[in-house]
């Protein structure tokens, strides 16, 4: 890029990691929880369900994972 260096630190990218990434796509059968929660009485059937039986979408956790793993041995 032909960059010129303004003022040269060593600090800087000592620490740089790179964030990886998976992207998947793929079509389903059934309904997303955003299709079933996009209209307002697929809200309220929802907290029913929760409500009355303590099940349904609202019953799980909606957390992701991720990590990371050391690719460099030094």
């Amino acid at each position: 890029l032909d960059i010129p260096v303004v003022h040269a630190n060593d600090n800087v990218g000592a620490n740089l990691q790179d964030h990886v990434g998976i992207n998947y796509t793929f079509r389903g059968k059934l309904p997303t929880l955003n299709q079933i929660l996009r209209p307002w009485w697929g809200k309220l059937l929802v907290g029913m369900q929760y409500i009355l039986l303590r099940s349904g979408p609202l019953s799980l956790s909606m957390n992701n994972a991720g990590g990371f793993f050391r690719t460099d041995p030094s």
